[in-house]
């Protein structure tokens, strides 16, 4: 019998990097924040880019879920007259009196310092070449490579950047899955339970290997599916997204994520 795990690899394999953006800007309310946001960003590209890696190594221990923090961020940034950022930023986590206040000030201080003279076209190379965006952030922050926030910052960067940049490019097969409660469950069915994350890290490697699909964007797919409330249908996605992936491979992938979701409860 054809175990989870591979049967997982099956369905990644058949989906294409278009189906997988598909479900980034269509389905991700965190995509869809960063969109809102740029819309009506009154500053320069390179200070929306900038205000969103800030945000991003920001991004845990929340009082609230991922996607009303970044609906939050998105609006209170959108429409305004920005003064120096890191204070605006700074004022932006202790309005909202987060967790581990000190604890974040002091990080975006130190990121802010390689941050702060970087210009669109710096950040747009950093872009197309986005393990040299994860080794700076990894490096000004004192972090691991494979710490939840750097490789997380990767992801909305790139999210942020190809909104601004209108351009897309696929997430580099390097940089590793963040390691957040969902994929620790998900982990536990496929590869049983009490794994180190450095072992959950390198069981995600092997699917992105063997599917073809980087980390990162598989991610993408899971988070959102495993987030939604209830059994999700055929019929509930876009039409444009079914045609671009395959009403077979989603119907699979979508009975898939259910299946592990009942084992995981």
């Amino acid at each position: 019998m054809t175990s989870i795990r591979d049967r997982l690899v099956r369905v990644l394999s058949n989906l294409n990097l278009n189906c997988v953006r598909g479900f980034e800007e269509r389905l991700d309310p965190q995509f869809s924040a960063l969109e809102e946001l740029f819309k009506s960003f009154r500053g320069e590209v390179a200070d929306y880019l900038k205000l969103v890696i800030l945000n991003a190594i920001s991004s845990y221990q929340l009082k609230m879920t991922g996607e009303r923090w970044w609906n939050t961020f998105s609006r209170v940034f959108r429409d305004r007259e920005l003064g120096d950022l890191l204070e605006e930023y700074s004022a932006f986590l202790e309005r909202y009196k987060v967790r581990l206040l000190p604890q974040k000030l002091r990080r975006v201080r130190k990121l802010w310092k390689a941050l702060s003279d970087l210009t669109e076209g710096d950040l747009r190379e950093l872009y197309e070449d986005m393990l040299s965006f994860r080794d700076l952030v990894a490096s000004s922050l004192g972090a691991s490579q494979l710490a939840k926030t750097v490789v997380f910052s990767v992801k909305m960067f790139g999210y942020a950047s190809r909104i601004a940049f209108k351009r897309f490019i696929p997430y580099p097969m390097e940089i590793d899955i963040p390691v957040d409660i969902r994929v620790k469950r998900i982990s536990e069915v496929l590869f049983g339970k009490s794994l180190s994350e450095a072992k959950v890290i390198s069981l995600w490697r092997e699917i992105s290997t063997e599917s073809g699909i980087p980390p990162l964007h598989i991610d993408s797919v899971i988070w959102h599916l495993w987030g939604r409330r209830g059994k999700l249908r055929i019929s509930d996605l876009p039409k444009d997204l079914i045609s671009e992936c395959s009403e077979a491979v989603l119907k699979e992938l979508l009975a898939l994520i259910g299946e592990v979701k009942e084992l995981a409860n």
